[in-house]
């Protein structure tokens, strides 16, 4: 869940996040046709895929796998998001940091 507080937007993390499943590897995002990191002369790559409709006893939603990846890193972390999720980012950013 997002929350704004003071000067900062927060998107709450916690162990239910986190996938039951095996965190790909970097190779595997060469082998998905993904540009390579250092191509493009950055260290890390958020990657946004996977995604999944949930549903619960009020609604049904989607929910994104969202993953960062880093030639430093044997596996990289993954939670699943929801699209709200982005908009409060989104939204975050943009008045902190407009175009």
């Amino acid at each position: 869940m997002a929350s704004v507080s003071g000067s900062s937007a927060v998107l709450d993390l916690n162990d239910a996040d986190a996938e039951d499943t095996e965190a790909p590897s970097v190779a595997d995002d060469v082998q998905e046709g993904a540009p390579l990191i250092m191509e493009h002369g950055y260290d890390i790559a958020v990657k946004v895929d996977a995604p999944l409709k949930q549903l619960s006893t009020l609604e049904t939603f989607v929910t994104y796998r969202v993953r960062c990846v880093c030639a430093r890193w044997a596996s990289p972390p993954a939670v699943r998001r929801r699209y709200n999720h982005f908009k409060a980012l989104h939204a975050r950013l943009t008045q902190r940091y407009p175009l």
